[in-house]
C-alpha cells in the first residue's frame, strides 16, 4: 500500500469515524505496526481513542451493579461499561475476537456512536476477524508486504480535517449512486 493511500485512509476515518465504522488493520507485530498504530494515537479524533481488551466481557462493555459499592452503601450502584462514551476503540489480537464480541461490537457499530481499529495478526488462514465486525469497517490497510513506514508523514493537515467536518453535513449522494456503490460492492463480494 503506498503512503498516499495510507494518508488518505486516515483522513477519511479522521474526519468521521464512527460513519466510517473503522479500519481493519491486518499486520504482524513489529517496527512497521507499531509506527502506523502510533500514527493512529496522533489522529486528531473527535473522540476519545481507548484500547479495549480482547477478553473484554458484557459488564465492562455495558456497564452493570457495582458489588462492592452496592455493598457498601447499602443500596443499588451502578457502573459505567466502555459503550456509555463514543470512542474510537483499538483491539488488538482481533483475530482471536470470539464470536459473542464480535457480534457485540457490530451491534455498537451499528449505532454509529463508535468506530473500532481491529489490529489483526492473524498468522494463519483460519485466523481471522470476525465477519460481523469486518463487514461494518470501511476502511482496511493490509501492511504485510509494506517495508517502511513514515508515521508522521502520514498526519493528515488538522485544519483540512475540520474544513471536511464542517462540510460534511452538506454532503448528499443521488440515490442512483448509493444504489451504483452497493451494487458495485455486491459484486466486489
Amino acid at each position: 500500500m503506498d503512503h498516499e493511500r495510507l494518508k488518505s485512509a486516515l483522513a477519511v476515518l479522521t474526519v468521521d469515524p464512527a460513519a466510517v465504522g473503522g479500519l481493519w488493520l491486518r499486520s504482524r507485530a513489529g517496527p512497521i505496526r507499531l509506527a502506523f498504530t502510533d500514527t493512529l494515537a496522533k489522529l486528531p479524533f473527535p473522540m476519545a481513542l481507548r484500547r479495549l481488551p480482547p477478553n473484554v466481557d458484557d459488564g465492562a462493555l455495558y456497564g452493570g451493579l457495582d458489588v462492592a459499592e452496592t455493598l457498601h452503601s447499602g443500596k443499588p450502584v451502578l457502573k459505567g461499561g466502555l459503550l456509555d462514551r463514543p470512542s474510537v476503540f483499538i483491539l488488538p489480537m482481533a483475530e482471536r475476537c470470539t464470536a459473542k464480541l464480535g457480534a457485540r461490537l457490530a451491534q455498537a457499530l451499528d449505532l454509529r456512536q463508535h468506530a473500532l481499529i481491529a489490529l489483526d495478526e492473524a498468522a494463519e488462514p483460519d485466523e481471522a476477524l470476525p465477519h460481523a465486525v469486518a463487514d461494518r469497517l470501511g476502511l482496511f490497510v493490509d501492511l504485510s508486504e509494506v517495508r517502511a513506514i513514515d508515521g508522521p508523514g502520514l498526519l493528515p493537515d488538522t485544519a483540512q480535517i475540520e474544513r471536511a467536518r464542517a462540510l460534511l453535513p452538506q454532503v448528499q449522494m443521488p440515490a442512483e449512486r448509493v444504489r451504483g456503490s452497493v451494487e458495485g460492492g455486491r459484486q466486489l463480494g
